[in-house]
C-alpha cells in the first residue's frame, strides 16, 4: 500500500472493513480496506498551519487521487 497514503491516516484507528465501496468517475467500485481517522494539515485565513482529522473515513487503495467529501468535513464543523 502506498506509504503517503497511509501516512495520512492515524495508524492506531485503522480497522479492517469489508463491503464498502466507492464509485470513480469512471464507473468502476473500488473497496475499502480500512476505516480510521484521515488527517489532514491546511493552512488558516492567517496563514498558519493546521492539523484536522476527520474519522470515519474511508482507505480505498488503488484509487489514483485522495478524495475529500466536502458534505463529510462540514459535518464535522470544518469552514473555509
Amino acid at each position: 500500500m502506498d506509504a503517503e497514503v497511509l501516512d495520512a491516516f492515524d495508524p492506531t484507528t485503522l480497522t479492517p472493513v469489508t463491503g464498502k465501496y466507492v464509485e470513480i468517475a469512471d464507473g468502476t467500485l473500488r473497496a475499502a480496506t480500512h476505516i480510521g481517522t484521515l488527517r489532514v494539515l491546511c493552512r488558516d485565513d492567517g496563514g498558519t498551519w493546521r492539523s484536522l482529522s476527520q474519522e470515519g473515513a474511508w482507505l480505498c487503495p488503488g484509487i489514483a487521487s485522495t478524495l475529500l467529501s466536502v458534505r463529510a468535513c462540514k459535518a464535522a464543523g470544518w469552514r473555509a
